[in-house]
Formats: structure tokens, C-alpha cells, sequence
């Protein structure tokens, strides 16, 4: 069942309050990318109408979206924490990370593998990161159909 704009606005308001009322407990010590994931990022991509748990049952082939997808990138495998596809094809990828993680300047949050993953085949180039300072709930990683690299904003 698809859901109207007005239902994933609503469940998109209500996960940035639930966000806005325990965002110091995300960010002690301990808290794990796993846990903001199953709490925050995919409650948000299933609120913008994306199958995430794949609770239509698709053969794995046709799954909107792929936890963890291997993808070679120049000759490497690279595995981002989301790939969204429209049929067999990927359109995007999400990469998570713990909050408060900040993306460009932490070399532990692996941004040579976005870089990496922006040149994977007809994904596209951009990656997303909050501006610096602020935390990082979500990176997301794309690569438009004119090769852009990725660039930071």
C-alpha cells in the first residue's frame, strides 16, 4: 500500500521530533551505526515510501533497496550501507554513520570509500554532508548521469 504525501510527511515530522527529544542519547559514547540506522535512516527511507525491510517480498534480484551491496569499483569491493534501485538498477546509495561523526574531516568515516563508490558505474556524484560543525545523520552518496564528482556542501 502506497502512502499519500501527507502520511509520509506526518511519519517524517514525528521521526525528526523523536530525533529532536533523544538527540543527546544518540550521541554518547557506545551508541553504534547499527542502532542509528534501525532508529533513524531506515524509518526515514520507509517513510518516503522506499522498501527497505523488502516487506513486499520481491525476489532479491528486484529489492528496492540492498543493505550492504557489493559493488566493484576500479577492480575493489566497496559495500555502501544502502543501495536504492528501480528494478535491477541502482539510482543511489546511502552511506550511515553514527551521529556525530563528522564526515570530512574523521578519516575513520571512511570518505575515500564514498569517493570511491561516486565512481561506481551510472550512480551519480554528489555527497551530502551537513555543513561543518554540525553532526552527520546521513551521508548520502550519488553520482549524476553527467559524472560529476562528489562534491561537499
Amino acid at each position: 500500500m502506497s502512502k499519500t504525501f501527507e502520511q509520509s510527511k506526518d511519519e517524517v515530522a514525528k521521526l525528526c521530533r523523536y530525533f529532536a527529544t533523544n538527540h543527546n542519547s544518540f550521541l554518547v559514547p557506545g551508541v553504534k551505526e547499527a542502532h542509528v540506522r534501525q532508529s533513524l535512516i531506515d524509518p526515514l527511507f520507509e517513510a518516503l515510501g522506499w522498501d527497505v525491510r523488502n516487506r513486499a517480498m520481491v525476489a532479491p534480484q528486484y529489492r528496492e533497496v540492498v543493505p550492504e551491496d557489493s559493488l566493484d569499483v576500479e577492480g575493489k569491493q566497496k559495500a555502501p550501507d544502502y543501495a536504492f534501485r528501480v528494478g535491477t538498477l541502482p539510482k543511489f546509495f546511502a552511506e550511515a554513520k553514527r551521529c556525530g561523526v563528522n564526515i570530512k574531516d574523521d578519516p575513520a568515516s571512511g570518505l575515500s570509500q564514498k569517493r570511491a563508490l561516486a565512481k561506481a558505474p551510472r550512480e551519480a556524484g554528489r555527497l551530502l554532508q551537513c555543513p561543518p560543525g554540525n553532526r552527520v545523520v546521513l551521508g548520502v552518496l550519488v553520482r549524476d548521469s553527467c559524472g560529476a564528482e562528489p562534491v561537499s556542501f
